[in-house]
């Protein structure tokens, strides 16, 4: 478990180089740029609540 706790402050990062690399592969005209980036900046969101909390409890 300790090796869990581990690479906690990591997985913000992580997750942030995942959402930017979607943002750049997802270039084909079907996809809709937009609503994409609503997805992403949700979800980048939720990420800086997570890393918000792991703060708090420190």
């Amino acid at each position: 478990m300790s090796d869990l706790n581990q690479f906690t402050p990591y997985l913000p990062l992580v997750a942030r180089g995942y959402l930017i690399d979607l943002l750049g592969l997802c270039t084909d005209a079907q996809t809709n740029q937009h609503e994409l980036r609503e997805v992403l900046l949700y979800l980048n969101n939720l990420i800086t609540y997570d890393e918000m909390q792991l703060q708090q409890e420190d």
